[in-house]
Protein backbone atom coordinates (compact mmCIF):
# COMPACT_ATOMS: atom_id res chain seq x y z
CA UNK A 1 0.00 0.00 0.00
CA UNK A 2 2.92 2.34 0.63
CA UNK A 3 4.05 1.75 -2.93
CA UNK A 4 0.46 2.32 -4.14
CA UNK A 5 0.56 5.74 -2.53
CA UNK A 6 3.87 6.39 -4.27
CA UNK A 7 2.39 5.17 -7.55
CA UNK A 8 -0.52 7.58 -7.27
CA UNK A 9 1.88 10.42 -6.54
CA UNK A 10 3.94 9.39 -9.55
CA UNK A 11 0.85 9.30 -11.74
CA UNK A 12 -0.18 12.75 -10.59
CA UNK A 13 3.32 14.08 -11.20
CA UNK A 14 3.28 12.83 -14.78
CA UNK A 15 -0.05 14.38 -15.72
CA UNK A 16 1.35 17.79 -16.60
CA UNK A 17 3.69 16.30 -19.16
CA UNK A 18 0.92 14.13 -20.60
CA UNK A 19 -1.46 17.04 -20.97
CA UNK A 20 1.26 19.20 -22.53
CA UNK A 21 1.99 16.48 -25.09
CA UNK A 22 -1.64 16.04 -26.09
CA UNK A 23 -2.28 16.61 -29.78
CA UNK A 24 -4.33 19.69 -30.53
CA UNK A 25 -8.04 19.01 -30.60
CA UNK A 26 -7.62 15.57 -29.03
CA UNK A 27 -10.88 15.88 -27.10
CA UNK A 28 -13.77 15.53 -29.55
CA UNK A 29 -12.11 17.80 -32.07
CA UNK A 30 -12.40 20.87 -29.89
CA UNK A 31 -10.11 23.88 -30.22
CA UNK A 32 -6.81 23.39 -28.34
CA UNK A 33 -7.59 25.86 -25.54
CA UNK A 34 -11.10 24.51 -25.01
CA UNK A 35 -9.83 20.93 -25.13
CA UNK A 36 -7.14 21.63 -22.54
CA UNK A 37 -9.63 23.37 -20.24
CA UNK A 38 -12.01 20.44 -20.51
CA UNK A 39 -9.27 17.91 -19.85
CA UNK A 40 -8.04 19.79 -16.79
CA UNK A 41 -11.60 20.10 -15.48
CA UNK A 42 -12.22 16.37 -15.93
CA UNK A 43 -8.93 15.50 -14.25
CA UNK A 44 -9.72 17.79 -11.34
CA UNK A 45 -13.06 16.08 -10.81
CA UNK A 46 -11.41 12.67 -11.12
CA UNK A 47 -8.77 13.39 -8.50
CA UNK A 48 -11.27 15.15 -6.25
CA UNK A 49 -13.47 12.04 -6.26
CA UNK A 50 -10.51 9.74 -5.69
CA UNK A 51 -9.04 11.90 -2.93
CA UNK A 52 -12.41 12.37 -1.27
CA UNK A 53 -13.05 8.63 -1.17
CA UNK A 54 -9.58 7.97 0.23
CA UNK A 55 -10.29 10.62 2.85
CA UNK A 56 -13.46 8.73 3.84
CA UNK A 57 -11.43 5.56 4.30
CA UNK A 58 -8.75 7.42 6.24
CA UNK A 59 -11.25 9.17 8.54
CA UNK A 60 -13.35 6.07 9.17
CA UNK A 61 -10.45 3.68 9.66
CA UNK A 62 -10.73 3.79 13.45
CA UNK A 63 -14.40 2.81 13.28
CA UNK A 64 -13.54 -0.67 12.00
CA UNK A 65 -11.42 -3.40 13.61
CA UNK A 66 -8.37 -4.61 11.67
CA UNK A 67 -10.27 -7.73 10.60
CA UNK A 68 -13.08 -5.58 9.20
CA UNK A 69 -10.70 -3.39 7.22
CA UNK A 70 -8.93 -6.49 5.92
CA UNK A 71 -12.28 -7.93 4.83
CA UNK A 72 -13.12 -4.79 2.85
CA UNK A 73 -9.72 -4.87 1.17
CA UNK A 74 -10.09 -8.59 0.48
CA UNK A 75 -13.52 -8.07 -1.08
CA UNK A 76 -12.02 -5.49 -3.40
CA UNK A 77 -8.92 -7.52 -4.27
CA UNK A 78 -10.52 -10.92 -4.79
CA UNK A 79 -13.98 -10.16 -6.21
CA UNK A 80 -14.63 -6.56 -7.21
CA UNK A 81 -11.31 -5.68 -8.83
CA UNK A 82 -11.24 -8.92 -10.89
CA UNK A 83 -14.74 -8.05 -12.13
CA UNK A 84 -13.46 -4.64 -13.27
CA UNK A 85 -10.60 -6.33 -15.11
CA UNK A 86 -12.97 -8.87 -16.68
CA UNK A 87 -15.20 -6.17 -18.14
CA UNK A 88 -12.28 -4.14 -19.43
CA UNK A 89 -10.44 -7.07 -20.99
CA UNK A 90 -13.66 -8.40 -22.58
CA UNK A 91 -13.94 -5.12 -24.50
CA UNK A 92 -10.42 -5.39 -25.94
CA UNK A 93 -10.11 -6.14 -29.64
CA UNK A 94 -6.54 -7.46 -30.03
CA UNK A 95 -6.56 -7.00 -33.80
CA UNK A 96 -6.93 -3.24 -33.31
CA UNK A 97 -4.00 -2.90 -30.90
CA UNK A 98 -0.29 -2.53 -31.48
CA UNK A 99 1.02 -5.56 -29.63
CA UNK A 100 4.56 -4.19 -29.67
CA UNK A 101 3.33 -1.97 -26.83
CA UNK A 102 3.22 -5.13 -24.71
CA UNK A 103 6.96 -5.57 -25.25
CA UNK A 104 7.62 -1.93 -24.33
CA UNK A 105 5.55 -2.27 -21.14
CA UNK A 106 7.30 -5.53 -20.24
CA UNK A 107 10.75 -4.03 -20.71
CA UNK A 108 9.77 -0.94 -18.71
CA UNK A 109 8.42 -3.01 -15.82
CA UNK A 110 11.44 -5.31 -15.81
CA UNK A 111 13.71 -2.26 -15.75
CA UNK A 112 11.80 -0.82 -12.78
CA UNK A 113 11.97 -4.16 -10.97
CA UNK A 114 15.67 -4.58 -11.70
CA UNK A 115 16.63 -1.10 -10.51
CA UNK A 116 14.48 -1.57 -7.41
CA UNK A 117 16.21 -4.85 -6.56
CA UNK A 118 19.67 -3.30 -6.92
CA UNK A 119 18.68 -0.24 -4.88
CA UNK A 120 17.06 -2.37 -2.18
CA UNK A 121 20.06 -4.66 -1.90
CA UNK A 122 22.31 -1.65 -1.43
CA UNK A 123 20.17 0.58 0.75
CA UNK A 124 17.55 -1.38 2.70
CA UNK A 125 17.97 -3.38 5.87
CA UNK A 126 17.03 -7.04 5.89
CA UNK A 127 13.53 -7.64 7.23
CA UNK A 128 13.06 -10.11 10.05
CA UNK A 129 12.19 -13.56 8.76
CA UNK A 130 13.24 -12.97 5.15
CA UNK A 131 16.43 -12.78 3.16
CA UNK A 132 17.57 -9.43 1.84
CA UNK A 133 17.07 -10.60 -1.76
CA UNK A 134 13.53 -11.83 -1.02
CA UNK A 135 12.73 -8.48 0.56
CA UNK A 136 14.17 -6.66 -2.45
CA UNK A 137 12.13 -8.79 -4.87
CA UNK A 138 8.96 -8.13 -2.89
CA UNK A 139 9.60 -4.39 -3.08
CA UNK A 140 10.34 -4.73 -6.80
CA UNK A 141 6.91 -6.31 -7.27
CA UNK A 142 5.28 -3.45 -5.42
CA UNK A 143 7.26 -0.83 -7.33
CA UNK A 144 6.51 -2.32 -10.75
CA UNK A 145 2.78 -2.43 -10.01
CA UNK A 146 0.60 0.60 -10.62
CA UNK A 147 -2.98 1.65 -9.90
CA UNK A 148 -3.84 0.54 -13.42
CA UNK A 149 -7.56 -0.04 -13.53
CA UNK A 150 -9.05 1.95 -10.65
CA UNK A 151 -7.07 5.13 -11.38
CA UNK A 152 -5.26 4.50 -14.66
CA UNK A 153 -8.31 3.75 -16.81
CA UNK A 154 -10.22 6.93 -15.82
CA UNK A 155 -7.09 9.02 -16.51
CA UNK A 156 -6.59 7.32 -19.87
CA UNK A 157 -10.22 7.90 -20.82
CA UNK A 158 -9.73 11.63 -20.21
CA UNK A 159 -6.34 12.03 -21.89
CA UNK A 160 -6.30 9.33 -24.57
CA UNK A 161 -9.74 7.65 -24.73
CA UNK A 162 -8.83 5.49 -27.74
CA UNK A 163 -5.87 3.98 -25.88
CA UNK A 164 -7.61 2.94 -22.65
CA UNK A 165 -7.42 -0.72 -23.66
CA UNK A 166 -3.65 -0.61 -23.25
CA UNK A 167 -4.11 -0.07 -19.51
CA UNK A 168 -5.63 -3.54 -19.26
CA UNK A 169 -2.73 -4.95 -21.27
CA UNK A 170 -0.40 -3.25 -18.79
CA UNK A 171 -2.19 -5.07 -15.96
CA UNK A 172 -1.97 -8.39 -17.82
CA UNK A 173 1.78 -8.00 -18.39
CA UNK A 174 2.28 -7.46 -14.67
CA UNK A 175 0.18 -10.42 -13.59
CA UNK A 176 1.24 -13.00 -16.15
CA UNK A 177 4.84 -12.07 -16.99
CA UNK A 178 6.45 -9.92 -14.29
CA UNK A 179 4.93 -11.23 -11.07
CA UNK A 180 5.77 -14.93 -11.70
CA UNK A 181 9.46 -14.09 -12.19
CA UNK A 182 9.58 -12.08 -8.97
CA UNK A 183 7.59 -14.69 -7.03
CA UNK A 184 10.08 -17.37 -8.06
CA UNK A 185 12.92 -15.12 -6.96
CA UNK A 186 11.24 -14.50 -3.59
CA UNK A 187 10.71 -18.22 -2.97
CA UNK A 188 14.20 -19.18 -4.10
CA UNK A 189 15.82 -16.42 -2.01
CA UNK A 190 13.77 -17.43 1.02
CA UNK A 191 15.34 -20.87 0.92
CA UNK A 192 12.09 -22.71 0.24
CA UNK A 193 13.62 -24.51 -2.73
CA UNK A 194 11.86 -27.56 -4.08
CA UNK A 195 9.17 -27.12 -6.69
CA UNK A 196 9.44 -23.33 -6.85
CA UNK A 197 8.39 -23.13 -10.48
CA UNK A 198 5.40 -25.45 -9.97
CA UNK A 199 4.17 -23.55 -6.91
CA UNK A 200 4.54 -20.26 -8.73
CA UNK A 201 2.63 -21.50 -11.77
CA UNK A 202 -0.17 -22.88 -9.61
CA UNK A 203 -0.35 -19.66 -7.60
CA UNK A 204 -0.50 -17.49 -10.71
CA UNK A 205 -3.01 -19.75 -12.47
CA UNK A 206 -5.39 -19.67 -9.51
CA UNK A 207 -5.06 -15.93 -8.85
CA UNK A 208 -8.53 -14.36 -9.29
CA UNK A 209 -7.11 -11.51 -11.36
CA UNK A 210 -5.35 -13.89 -13.76
CA UNK A 211 -8.43 -16.11 -14.02
CA UNK A 212 -10.74 -13.18 -14.74
CA UNK A 213 -8.24 -11.74 -17.25
CA UNK A 214 -8.26 -15.05 -19.14
CA UNK A 215 -12.05 -15.27 -18.96
CA UNK A 216 -12.34 -11.69 -20.18
CA UNK A 217 -10.14 -12.44 -23.20
CA UNK A 218 -12.24 -15.53 -23.93
CA UNK A 219 -15.50 -13.62 -23.53
CA UNK A 220 -14.25 -10.95 -25.93
CA UNK A 221 -13.72 -13.60 -28.61
CA UNK A 222 -16.96 -15.48 -27.94
CA UNK A 223 -19.06 -12.30 -27.72
CA UNK A 224 -17.41 -9.79 -30.09
CA UNK A 225 -20.56 -7.64 -30.12
CA UNK A 226 -20.49 -7.29 -26.34
CA UNK A 227 -21.29 -9.34 -23.26
CA UNK A 228 -24.77 -10.91 -23.00
CA UNK A 229 -27.21 -8.64 -21.17
CA UNK A 230 -27.38 -10.77 -18.01
CA UNK A 231 -23.62 -11.28 -17.72
CA UNK A 232 -23.01 -7.64 -18.51
CA UNK A 233 -25.49 -6.49 -15.86
CA UNK A 234 -24.05 -8.69 -13.10
CA UNK A 235 -20.42 -7.87 -13.87
CA UNK A 236 -21.21 -4.16 -14.09
CA UNK A 237 -23.01 -4.22 -10.75
CA UNK A 238 -19.98 -5.76 -9.08
CA UNK A 239 -17.39 -3.67 -10.94
CA UNK A 240 -19.17 -0.39 -10.17
CA UNK A 241 -18.27 -0.89 -6.50
CA UNK A 242 -14.58 -0.95 -7.43
CA UNK A 243 -13.57 2.72 -7.19
CA UNK A 244 -15.24 3.20 -3.81
CA UNK A 245 -13.84 0.01 -2.26
CA UNK A 246 -10.40 0.50 -3.82
CA UNK A 247 -9.93 4.09 -2.67
CA UNK A 248 -11.47 3.34 0.72
CA UNK A 249 -9.04 0.46 1.22
CA UNK A 250 -6.19 2.76 0.27
CA UNK A 251 -7.47 5.27 2.81
CA UNK A 252 -7.46 2.53 5.46
CA UNK A 253 -3.84 1.76 4.59
CA UNK A 254 -2.81 5.41 4.71
CA UNK A 255 -4.31 5.69 8.20
CA UNK A 256 -1.88 2.99 9.31
CA UNK A 257 1.21 4.77 8.02
CA UNK A 258 1.85 6.46 11.36
CA UNK A 259 4.67 4.02 12.06
CA UNK A 260 6.46 4.87 8.82
CA UNK A 261 9.88 6.32 9.46
CA UNK A 262 11.39 9.27 7.64
CA UNK A 263 13.92 6.85 6.14
CA UNK A 264 11.14 4.67 4.72
CA UNK A 265 9.48 7.74 3.21
CA UNK A 266 12.79 8.69 1.58
CA UNK A 267 13.08 5.21 0.08
CA UNK A 268 9.51 5.45 -1.27
CA UNK A 269 10.28 8.86 -2.79
CA UNK A 270 13.42 7.53 -4.49
CA UNK A 271 11.59 4.51 -5.91
CA UNK A 272 8.68 6.69 -7.05
CA UNK A 273 11.04 9.07 -8.85
CA UNK A 274 12.87 6.13 -10.41
CA UNK A 275 9.60 4.70 -11.72
CA UNK A 276 8.59 8.05 -13.22
CA UNK A 277 11.96 8.35 -14.95
CA UNK A 278 11.92 4.83 -16.43
CA UNK A 279 8.24 4.47 -17.31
Amino acid sequence: FRMSVAAIAAAAGGLAAQVTDMPAGNVMGAAPDAALARVLSDLLLLFTAAGGTMAIGYASSGSFPPAGRAAVSGLYARIVFPAMVFRGVAAIRPEKLDMSVVLVVLLGKLAVAGVCIVYSMLRLDRQEGSSKLAHAAALAMAASHSFDVTLGVPIAKVLYPDAAAYIYLNQSVQLVLVNPLLLMLIEAASGKGGAVVRRTIVGVATNPLVVMTALGLLAGQVFPAGLPASLGAVSKQVADAGPFLGYTSLGFAMANLGGTSANELRHAAVLGAMKLLIM
